[in-house]
């Protein structure tokens, strides 16, 4: 078995299951429980889909800061790509930094709606354009399509950064879940074949090891909303074979080298099958040289980002996000 070089003492939260969350975690688990919402393993995709949505509109964070935003699709050699732009209110027409956000769920479920909030209060609080990212879903298509089109995309919006304002030397990739194993693995393509320089990625509780099941996938199989079967049907779907979880396209933190990668912000949450990866990925960053910022919540569970309208704790790490991009865009 292929193991990870990028690895630290287990950071095991001494307390498991529902009572060891945080109590906004814990209302909003008892909420979902009395609105019918079940594991996304016992629905079909299209049904799956449609819960994830649902949840986000009734609980993601509202939609309250005024910005220009449009839909567009923009033309890559792996099709037209779907991207929403916000673009907060500006004072002059100078070359302004640019975050490209990927969303989360799985690689299934997820889409431009279902992360407005987020990108939203980013493009907010930086006063930086959002470009967000709608990648095909799986399992109409399989890996490796969804990282082919997000780079794609990146490489597209750079080739016409004089047309868009944009200073390809502050760029900043971001995603939470499976969209942080898209930034992570874009810092990685652009490392090999550079085209831009990414001055941060910011990565919410990220996918970064789909081949070695860390011990969080053995604490975390039940109470809340991100179990370990959830992410095996998520896996599943996602990938065409068992084998493909070797390739560090899907898996980063089997990626032969670390080092010489942009300074990362990385959110982990002790209440995740995902944890354990996620801190091992930040050690990894540390210990090949890069600068890291990491805050870990023990008590917080995957997925509260998107249900931040009940978690007070997702608008204090989102501005902690937005500190660390001004601070990594101002050095770059």
């Amino acid at each position: 078995m292929i193991t990870s070089t990028h690895t630290v003492a287990q950071p095991a939260p001494a307390e498991y299951g529902v009572e060891a969350l945080s109590e906004d975690a814990r209302q909003f688990i008892r909420s979902a429980r009395a609105e019918g919402r079940r594991p996304v393993q016992q629905l079909s995709v299209t049904d799956a889909r449609a819960q994830y949505i649902m949840t986000c509109q009734g609980y993601g964070l509202p939609p309250k800061h005024l910005m220009e935003v449009h839909d567009t699709r923009i033309a890559t050699p792996a099709g037209n790509i779907a991207i929403r732009v916000y673009q907060p209110p500006r004072n002059d027409e100078t070359e302004q930094p640019v975050i490209f956000f990927f969303h989360g769920g799985g690689w299934v479920i997820g889409n431009l709606d279902t992360h407005d909030g987020i990108c939203r209060y980013l493009a907010a609080g930086t006063g930086i354009m959002v470009v967000a990212v709608d990648y095909s879903l799986s399992p109409e298509v399989k890996f490796p399509v969804a990282v082919s089109q997000c780079h794609e995309v990146l490489k597209a919006v750079m080739s016409h950064a004089g047309q868009w304002n944009i200073d390809s030397n502050r760029v900043i990739v971001a995603g939470d879940s499976a969209g942080g194993n898209l930034a992570t693995v874009m810092t990685l393509l652009n490392r090999e074949h550079r085209f831009m320089n990414v001055a941060a990625q910011v990565l919410f509780y990220p996918v970064t090891d789909l081949y070695n099941r860390t011990g969080s996938y053995e604490r975390v199989k039940e109470g809340v909303t991100l179990t370990a079967d959830s992410m095996n049907y998520f896996t599943a779907n996602y990938l065409s074979s068992p084998i493909d979880a070797r390739d560090w396209r899907a898996s980063p933190l089997l990626s032969p080298s670390l080092s010489n990668l942009p300074a990362a912000f990385i959110v982990t949450v002790g209440h995740d099958p995902l944890c354990d990866e996620g801190i091992y990925y930040a050690e990894g960053l540390r210990a090949a040289g890069n600068r890291v910022e990491h805050l870990h919540l023990p008590r917080e569970m995957h997925g509260f980002l998107t249900v931040g309208k009940v978690m007070k704790e997702a608008t204090t790490v989102l501005d902690k996000s937005v500190e660390f991009i001004l601070s990594s865009i101002k050095f770059s």
